[in-house]
């Protein structure tokens, strides 16, 4: 008979019937696509199959970094899968405690009890191995304990994964995490901090849990204590006590004795701040009274003494008007009509229907400086249409256009003008230029353009009208 987490039951689109994690299918914990990637690796197909929750202690023991997925194919890490596979086996709350806190020491004294029981009095091997083979250093079950705090934050409840995971926090050992083009140096507090306070961790979405300030004021954990609060409390003490002794320092006072620390305390660096002396121990000024030898001589006071440039500038810094602030922006809306109201002029509707005190009218009155503005803009319009007419009348009358065709002495007939600005008629034009690309009357090059004479047309024009 198969293994029963191996089953396709759990993977079955069409219902499952197993046991639940937080109410629902414990495959469906971890996303849809990862959890393809995952039965389709062959790290799945081959290392997870048959496993139990005795048999995966060696899996993991056998993990050299976590993570989720890598490489741009987003390939599973062996981490990611052995997670999935204890949502299928759904280990009992004291197997995943022995998994969190697995040491070395248990490990050897299973081996040298079996050894003792053979009746073996030396348990240690000849090459010095304590284990014989087995899993080594403390640092070989680091994994394993990433591995149960994830399956922690994932199936067990808020109270239960706060007073479970925070204890091991004080663990520092480095994890190696896998990420999708290399690998990054983290470390276990990290990791477990990043469960407790992220949403995603290692390419898995993790479901909202609570803040412990939430679950504190429901009554359902205790504040939690720090480590450090006493020795930040005796620094404060010791501060304050410098401030009163430099504020009297006419009074007396026995030097403090050390503060005895534990030895498992860390040392503390003092650094010896530099206090300025308060107003009340300065000595006082020195005054010379007045006398025969010196009857005006007094201290000139210590320090540049200000003069009359620096008042005119102090005094015009803080007078006028100051320049803007280059990275605000304001904009100003100038409401000219209050009675009106606004919700009904921008939207046609307003909530307050007929008890509205305001006025309800889209209607547009333009205010008096904008009438006075457009008024301002159509002078300048008429008064530049007409400077234009009179520029056009006097560039006509400075303008001298011959009365015939240079070249065939007549009227002009669809009259052209040349780039040096010689006037011809169309067929004359042409003619010539069938000849020689040269001007009839000065000789220059035409390039063979011919413009259409518009202002000696609008003149013939005008004459006929006038006529």
């Amino acid at each position: 008979m198969a293994h029963r987490a191996d089953a396709a039951a759990l993977l079955d689109n069409r219902g499952y019937s197993g046991p639940l994690l937080r109410g629902k299918n414990p495959a469906t914990l971890i996303e849809t696509g990862v959890r393809d990637r995952i039965t389709e690796s062959y790290y799945w197909k081959e290392q997870c199959f048959g496993l139990n929750e005795a048999t995966l202690c060696d899996r993991a023991a056998e993990l050299t970094y976590i993570g989720g997925t890598y490489s741009d194919f987003g390939r599973p890490t062996p981490f990611l899968c052995l997670l999935f596979k204890m949502l299928q086996l759904q280990p009992s709350k004291a197997v995943v405690k022995e998994y969190l806190d697995w040491t070395e020491e248990e490990d050897e004294k299973s081996v040298n009890g079996d050894d003792a029981e053979m009746g073996n009095g030396d348990s240690k091997p000849a090459n010095g191995d304590s284990h014989n083979g087995r899993l080594g250093s403390r640092n070989d079950f680091k994994y394993l304990r990433a591995l149960a705090a994830f399956y922690i934050r994932l199936a067990w409840d808020p109270v239960e994964i706060y007073s479970t995971l925070e204890p091991r926090l004080e663990d520092y050992r480095k994890l190696k995490r896998r990420l999708k083009d290399g690998f990054i140096l983290t470390y276990m507090d990290q990791f477990i901090d990043d469960l407790l306070s992220k949403d995603r961790v290692c390419g898995t979405a993790l479901w909202k849990l609570p803040t412990r300030t939430m679950l504190e004021d429901d009554g359902k954990l205790e504040p939690r204590e720090s480590k450090v609060a006493d020795q930040l409390h005796s620094d404060s003490d010791v501060d304050m006590r410098d401030d009163d002794d430099a504020r009297s320092p006419s009074r007396t006072s026995s030097p403090p004795t050390p503060r005895a620390r534990s030895p498992s305390t860390s040392p503390e660096r003092v650094v010896k701040r530099k206090r300025s002396p308060s107003p009340r121990s300065l000595p006082a000024p020195k005054r010379i009274s007045p006398g025969l030898q010196a009857p005006s001589q007094t201290t000139a006071p210590s320090g540049p003494q200000p003069t009359a440039n620096d008042e005119a500038t102090k005094s015009a810094r803080q007078v006028g008007p100051t320049k803007s602030s280059s990275n605000v922006r304001m904009t100003t809306y100038i409401d000219f009509a209050p009675d009106v109201c606004k919700d009904y002029k921008q939207t046609g509707f307003c909530g307050y229907g007929d008890n509205c005190k305001y006025l309800h009218a889209r209607e547009d009155y333009k205010a008096g400086w904008a009438l006075d503005k457009e008024w301002e803009v159509e002078r300048n319009r008429k008064k530049g249409g007409v400077e234009k007419e009179k520029e056009e009348k006097e560039g006509e009358k400075k303008e001298e256009i011959p009365f015939a065709c240079f070249i065939c002495k007549k009227g002009y007939s669809n009259p052209v003008v040349t780039k040096c600005g010689h006037y011809f008629c169309e067929k004359c034009a042409l003619e010539r230029f069938k000849k020689s690309p040269a001007c009839a009357a000065c000789g220059a090059a035409t390039g063979g353009v011919f413009k259409t004479a518009k202002n000696l047309m609008k003149r013939k024009e005008k004459e006929k009208a006038e006529v």
